[in-house]
């Protein structure tokens, strides 16, 4: 996933780290799976190389969806606490070089 809107231009834009939960906007609340699993960012750092900052997670299989947009809520941060994202990947993937290209050149 990606966030959406965070300003990393460096002129006091705090970077979120760590283990945050995610939310699904159409209900405000953190996804479920059908075991009980709560969504939530298992890792995530800004990318200079793509210009993004990128948000790996666990989802429910329902939400883990290409295009399908999320939140990031993060310590009651940016008025409301959270960070709009994108997912960009599901399962196996690269956002810098999605064909594998670069390693065969």
């Amino acid at each position: 996933m990606t966030l959406d809107n965070l300003d990393v231009s460096g002129t006091g834009s705090r970077y979120p780290v760590g283990i945050s939960p995610i939310i699904d906007p159409a209900s405000g609340e953190v996804p479920i799976d059908s075991k009980g699993r709560r969504s939530y960012s298992t890792s995530m750092s800004y990318c200079p190389s793509i210009k993004k900052f990128v948000v790996m997670g666990y989802l429910p299989k329902n939400i883990a969806v290409v295009g399908y947009q999320l939140s990031l809520e993060y310590f009651n941060e940016n008025g409301d606490g959270v960070y709009p994202m994108t997912v960009q990947i599901v399962g196996k993937g690269s956002i810098f070089d999605p064909n594998n290209e670069r390693v065969r050149a």
